[in-house]
């Protein structure tokens, strides 16, 4: 690694570590205490090495049986130090772990509000799997550093200069030689470090690729079945678990290797150190008792050196994790609220699509130069082929993205100028595929409707003829909901979802494919659900079956993102154009 690039590497580091303490600053008179608490906690070690000593300076001298009164006396205060040790240590060592579960829930929280403000593109390109290791593994692996390491390296580091400071006032000489070796430590952790570094990103990095991999392959593991594919998949699991295990061994061996080599440091300078005391005692240059406190104290001095090499390898952890947490943090938000920005209440003009371009990320434009109206009141479907940009339009509309180019107004306002929560709760979606929470019955209703009352979501189950779907459920609106809404079939699933959307009482329904994947029973009751939840409101239909369709006051054909015809079911298929020949193929009939 070139100097300018070590320079670099350590100004980055210096950032992160700044970021990562400032994550502290709410809670400053909680890590001050822990500090405070450092005062008699290294006391009560510093007093026991001149104690000890003073003991054995008292019997050489004397005799035992002439000192056993000041003995008993400096007995007692050891004990004393060593119960001033305890008590601070036990103080110190928990508020500093109540410190660390405070930043982690913090970060937890802010992570989580991140997610909520990204746009869908963040989702699309980021798999669910790695942005789990960010709000798990990776915070904890950050906490870590504040439960165990942030306070404790600032008092080891104390400790460290107080007990030099005593080491030089028993004997400067005795000093110089047990510090002969500290070069040495010194340039040793520094070849450490980069290693413990680039190890732990490793490990993070292959621990989110399991994660990936074990959302996506749970989630389906019935197609997994299905193909018979479970000893390939399992092959490849457990490519990346050895991967993983791979990289963790050689953090592993970093760790313990740091770990040693400090090790062997203090037991060399310990060896220089007894080899230049005995000489001394042997001289007459300093007393037995002198040596005993200079051998406690140099044990002591590398007691928060092995401590700090431990740390260093929690701070190398915490450091890779907060790389990946701060680059989370740091996301940019291209879809934002304007300051001020005003809420739209209802719709009372309607919604206007001028002009719109958009395009996916490294695609073609999906949409391209699309000019639509729909009025108040108007139930206008979007027909087309697969790809044809019928969803997207409604994406955009609810900005999940931003449109390329062009404009989307909502009674003549931009919806880029408008707040974006209020804009969702005047326009909601009722999508083909429905997400349902693991919760209650009443709790999947209520979600866009937190205050509504037991008596309004059975109104809306009776609306849309879900109030059997319920009833069967033992406990009722009460029922527990399983993951993804497992325990209900498909269509119970939509009926639920038609309830929910009416629960919320949005001015304008979307509906896309709603209504694609389910049986002709189940299908005939959403019809007439959809008509009771289309009733007075702005509605956007999307679907394939063009029969569901021809009660719609516009029809508008799109193809490859553009608008190819627009009209009433009569008059289009009077046209005998595009959705004409669609129209028949989905009859059955011959299309000439």
């Amino acid at each position: 690694m070139s100097a300018g690039e070590e320079m670099l590497k350590t100004s980055v580091d210096s950032q992160l570590l700044r970021r990562m303490l400032g994550l502290m600053a709410p809670y400053k008179a909680l890590f001050a205490a822990s500090l405070v608490l450092y005062v008699p906690l290294n006391l009560g070690l510093l007093l026991q090495p001149l104690l000890l000593g003073m003991m054995v300076d008292q019997v050489t001298r004397a005799g035992v049986h002439d000192v056993a009164s000041s003995i008993g006396q400096l007995g007692f205060a050891y004990l004393g130090a060593l119960f001033l040790q305890t008590a601070g240590g036990f103080v110190q060592q928990s508020i500093t772990q109540l410190l660390g579960l405070r930043v982690t829930r913090d970060v937890r929280t802010t992570l989580f509000q991140k997610l909520q403000r990204l746009d869908s593109a963040f989702f699309d390109r980021t798999p669910a799997g790695r942005v789990m290791t960010r709000l798990t593994n990776d915070v904890e692996s950050l906490a870590e550093v504040f439960a165990s390491g942030s306070a404790t390296i600032l008092g080891d580091l104390l400790f460290l200069v107080a007990t030099a400071g005593l080491l030089f006032f028993t004997s400067p000489r005795l000093t110089l030689v047990s510090f002969a070796v500290l070069p040495v430590l010194a340039i040793g952790l520094h070849h450490f470090r980069n290693a413990a570094r680039d190890a732990f990103r490793a490990t993070r990095t292959h621990i989110s690729r399991i994660n990936g991999f074990l959302q996506e392959h749970i989630s389906g593991m019935a197609v997994v079945q299905l193909f018979g594919q479970q000893a390939r998949t399992a092959a490849t699991f457990d490519e990346m678990n050895l991967a993983y295990k791979a990289a963790n061994q050689r953090a592993i061996k970093l760790d313990a290797g740091i770990y040693a080599f400090v090790e062997a440091i203090s037991t060399t300078s310990v060896a220089l150190l007894l080899v230049a005391s005995g000489w001394d005692v042997a001289g007459n240059a300093v007393s037995l008792g002198v040596a005993v406190a200079f051998v406690e104290y140099l044990q002591r001095f590398f007691m928060p050196v092995r401590d700090l090499a431990t740390k260093y390898t929690v701070v190398q952890s915490a450091l890779a994790a907060g790389e990946r947490i701060f680059a989370l943090l740091d996301e940019p938000e291209p879809i934002t609220n304007l300051p001020d920005a005003p809420k739209p209440t209802g719709i009372t003009q309607g919604i206007t699509f001028d002009n719109v371009t958009f395009a996916y990320a490294g695609g073609n434009p999906a949409v391209k130069n699309l000019t639509l109206s729909v009025q108040r009141g108007q139930k206008v479907a979007l027909v087309g082929r697969t790809g044809s940009g019928k969803t997207t339009l409604t994406r955009l509309l609810l900005r999940h993205y931003e449109v390329g180019s062009g404009r989307i107004l909502v009674d003549g306002k931009d919806i880029r100028g408008l707040e974006m929560r209020a804009l969702r709760r005047t326009i909601v979606s009722v999508p083909q595929e429905v997400h349902l929470f693991s919760g209650s019955v009443a709790e999947n209703l209520r979600f866009g409707a937190p205050d509504a009352s037991d008596a309004d979501l059975w109104r809306a189950l009776d609306a849309v003829q879900a109030r059997p779907v319920v009833e069967r459920l033992p406990g009722g609106l009460n029922a527990p909901i399983k993951e993804r809404g497992q325990n209900l079939s498909v269509g119970e699933r939509q009926l639920l979802a038609f309830a929910r959307a009416l629960v919320a009482d949005p001015p304008c329904i979307i509906l896309d494919e709603a209504t694609a994947s389910v049986d002709p029973e189940t299908e005939r009751r959403l019809q007439v659900a959809t008509a009771t939840l289309l009733e007075g409101r702005t509605a956007l239909i999307v679907a394939h079956r063009l029969s569901t369709l021809e009660h719609s006051d516009q029809i508008v054909v799109l193809q490859a993102g553009q608008l190819m015809e627009q009209g009433t079911h009569p008059e289009l298929m009077a046209r005998g154009g595009y959705y004409a020949r669609l129209h028949a193929l989905q009859q059955g009939l011959t299309v000439l």
